[in-house]
């Protein structure tokens, strides 16, 4: 891990960073040390491979970052997000703040132990590898099957998640939607271009706080949706 910079002074008032389409880039600048730094966007960089200790710059990192944007970084197989240890050798988790995290066209990305946690807004789409964690140490409920686990283990992160979009997951099935049971926050499910979705599963009623269901491009799920009243009630369609 990369030293913090005695500096912290540094650039204070910057709030927002836009690193795009820097193609021969291998390394990250320690942006994680920018005290005010609000919103940060890393596009079209493929030579970029891991985020971790060299964006961190150092301990407390990203105090302040709301919303990050990955988009378009095809040869981005990792993202740690372990940020440093505490006093007493534990772990700490990067992004203390974050509300709005979206991943696009990312397609070999995986985190490392596990995703980033918090946030309001996730939006993961063409990257399929993100919505797969693998390794031992997360814990799940032994009566979901390893299909669903290989799907759908990062929303166990996410209780407090209040929306979420799925996108462009070409794997996804029915049955993976049932680990959506332990989002008793969530207010807004979106499923757009999920062919592998033809059905809701009864669990979904088990979503107390849900108030809309936004469906686009599968029309098998549509289909399924207008056969139940209660679902009905929610569903907002675009095919």
């Amino acid at each position: 891990m990369a030293k913090a910079s005695k500096d912290t002074s540094y650039l204070p008032q910057l709030s927002y960073v836009s690193l795009k389409e820097l193609p021969w880039c291998s390394a990250l600048p320690p942006l994680g040390q920018l005290p005010n730094l609000g919103c940060l966007v890393i596009e079209q960089m493929h030579s970029i491979r891991e985020i971790g200790g060299d964006l961190y710059g150092g301990t407390r990192a990203f105090q302040a970052l709301g919303q990050f944007y990955l988009e378009q970084m095809d040869n981005l197989q990792e993202w740690n997000t372990i940020g440093y240890s505490d006093e007493d050798g534990g772990n700490v988790l990067v992004l203390p703040m974050l509300r709005e995290l979206t991943i696009n066209q990312c397609p070999i990305l995986r985190f490392k132990p596990c995703p980033p946690i918090g946030g309001d807004s996730w939006h993961i789409g063409n990257s399929d590898n993100a919505i797969s964690l693998g390794g031992e140490s997360v814990h799940v409920e032994a009566s979901f099957s390893s299909n669903v686990l290989h799907q759908c283990r990062l929303v166990l992160h996410l209780p407090a998640l209040n929306r979420l979009w799925i996108d462009n997951c070409s794997d996804m099935t029915s049955s993976s939607l049932d680990i959506l049971r332990g989002l008793s926050s969530l207010e807004r499910l979106q499923i757009s271009n999920c062919p592998g979705i033809k059905r809701l599963p009864e669990s979904i009623k088990q979503l107390t706080n849900l108030q809309t269901l936004d469906i686009s491009d599968c029309p098998e799920l549509v289909q399924w949706c207008e056969s139940d009243e209660k679902i009905m009630k929610l569903l907002s369609t675009s095919e």
